[in-house]
């Protein structure tokens, strides 16, 4: 029995100087976690973050990465829905940068940061609702519009190959996106004949040709 109690002693007497030891190690890494974040990191934070939102707005743009993730869609493009969530995106961009102090940054992010806020706020300029009502509603001219490149892009030939069955697939499930977007496309079409924002005949006999 005297035993027992040694050895419970002594292995109490190795166990109690530890507990210092771990709430010293515990009270280092909330020291770590808390630490600020370099300007530089919060840049490059952003970037990722904005990216990243960018890609769940608009996944089509993955697989021009070779990013087979969500391949199965093109997006809600032609939508209140997808109008204002790039809106938001873009003013969310914004309000971040907003909070990283320039003046802290080399001249490599000092210009990354200046190219960004430039992009982010010519983009917001495009995503007025007066710009919209003179855009969204001429949804399809010679240069612009998903018909001008998606008949290569769903060949399989292009940034979507076809390697897999998954991959006819998710070509076949984008070819009913393909059609609600140029339904909504004759929709938002019509909206423009009604309020009289009219692509030019010339304009659309070329599509047509």
């Amino acid at each position: 029995m005297k035993t027992i109690r040694l050895a419970l002693l002594a292995t109490a007497a190795f166990a109690l100087p530890a507990a210092p030891a771990l709430a010293d190690h515990h009270a280092e890494a909330v020291a770590e976690e808390a630490a600020p974040k370099s300007e530089h990191d919060k840049l490059h934070e952003l970037f990722d973050d904005s990216d990243a939102r960018g890609l769940e707005i608009n996944p089509i743009g993955r697989l021009f990465r070779g990013d087979d993730e969500n391949a199965g869609k093109l997006g809600d493009f032609l939508t209140d829905s997808n109008f204002y969530a790039n809106r938001l995106d873009t003013q969310l961009n914004l309000a971040k940068l907003e909070l990283i102090d320039r003046s802290k940054l080399d001249e490599t992010d000092q210009l990354a940061y200046d190219v960004f806020k430039y992009t982010q706020e010519s983009g917001l300029r495009g995503q007025t609702d007066e710009i919209r009502a003179l855009t969204e509603v001429r949804p399809i001219n010679h240069f612009f519009g998903f018909h001008t490149f998606y008949p290569d892009f769903a060949s399989g030939d292009s940034a979507a190959e076809f390697k897999t069955l998954a991959n006819y697939e998710d070509n076949l499930s984008r070819h009913n996106d393909y059609i609600a977007i140029s339904d909504r496309a004759i929709e938002r079409s019509r909206e423009g004949m009604a309020s009289g924002v009219l692509e030019t005949s010339l304009t659309i006999g070329i599509v047509v040709q």
